[in-house]
């Protein structure tokens, strides 16, 4: 087995990266090896030359000589991307650090959980945005539309490969996919520690029509996943981060959500909910879907159901 390259520092990490040459190198390995399984499959030198299409030898082995070592591997039978050579590729294709798409509000055919009005969807700064056009949505910040629903990052290569009217279910299930691999402690970006927690508003003040004043949500409490490495967080309400686990997805199926990622999203939004001391203080989410049976999502991540609590402890919040 060849030697591991050493670690490479962020600074000379870009710096090896910075010529069109080289990057045309990692592109045509990414293609000449794309059909071999993993990649391993070597590349001969001059067929790797020719694909890159660099008339100057002297040149062209000077930048596949930079490469060596971190992003691409010298084989016998030629050369071969490492994998930070094909992440490299993967996420110039996703187009995350060089697209910047736009998609004007359009119709999803879909309705508010909270108002019943037509929900549109736009595309800017790589994230969906869900929105009301009738009103204040369940988010309120400088940084989305009026109306949002909810704002959920989407890499611009897939959003530019669909019909935005289209982009509602996709976008929402990735979403979804990414929230329960936190939940289950693994970090998608980089393969880290995830761990959850309740965040709740203290003092959540809101009516029908406004979302509090303080935390600018329609949510007395979120959940939040935090990654120890990459310091990767994501926000949701809590019973949408568990949506795979056998409490929440029984729920929802005795409510007949249990279709798309964005039907189990306003299902979920819509239970009555309520925020209570658990056991040593700390906070857990009470739903009360209309199956009669209550969904609590506990701050450690664990999710059950259980009866419903008599009346005399429905007041027990953490505010008292």
């Amino acid at each position: 087995m060849a030697e591991a390259p050493a670690d490479l520092d962020p600074v000379s990490m870009f710096s090896l990266l910075g010529d069109e040459t080289r990057l045309a190198v990692l592109q045509a390995l990414y293609d000449e090896t794309r059909g071999r399984g993993t990649g391993r499959g070597a590349v001969a030198y001059s067929t790797l030359r020719e694909a890159v299409g660099e008339p100057d030898s002297g040149r062209f082995n000077y930048h596949l000589t930079q490469l060596t070592g971190h992003f691409v591997e010298k084989l016998r039978g030629g050369y071969a991307l490492r994998a930070p050579g094909r992440e490299v590729v993967r996420v110039l294709r996703a187009g995350t650090l060089t697209q910047s798409p736009r998609v004007d509000p359009v119709g999803t055919g879909r309705v508010c959980p909270r108002c019943g009005g037509q929900v549109r969807l736009s595309y800017a700064n790589e994230h969906v945005f869900v929105h009301c056009a009738d009103c204040v949505g369940l988010l309120e910040f400088d940084y989305v539309p009026d109306g949002t629903l909810l704002a959920v990052s989407f890499p611009p290569a897939g959003a530019n490969a669909r019909d935005p009217s289209t982009l509602l279910a996709p976008a929402t299930l990735g979403y979804e996919r990414r929230l329960q691999t936190m939940t289950d402690g693994l970090c998608p970006d980089c393969g880290g520690v995830a761990t959850p927690s309740v965040r709740r508003c203290e003092c959540h003040r809101q009516t029908g029509s406004t979302t509090c004043d303080r935390c600018h949500t329609g949510f007395e409490a979120l959940v939040e996943l935090s990654c120890e490495t990459c310091e990767r967080r994501r926000v949701a309400p809590p019973a949408f981060a568990f949506t795979h686990r056998d409490p929440v997805r029984e729920a929802l199926s005795a409510a007949n959500a249990d279709g798309d990622a964005w039907r189990r999203y306003v299902t979920v939004v819509d239970w009555p909910t309520r925020v209570r001391r658990a056991d040593g203080g700390t906070p857990e989410v009470v739903y009360a879907p209309p199956d009669d049976r209550e969904v609590v999502v506990a701050a450690d991540g664990s999710v059950r159901r259980e009866a419903p609590s008599p009346p005399d402890e429905l007041g027990a919040h953490l505010s008292e």
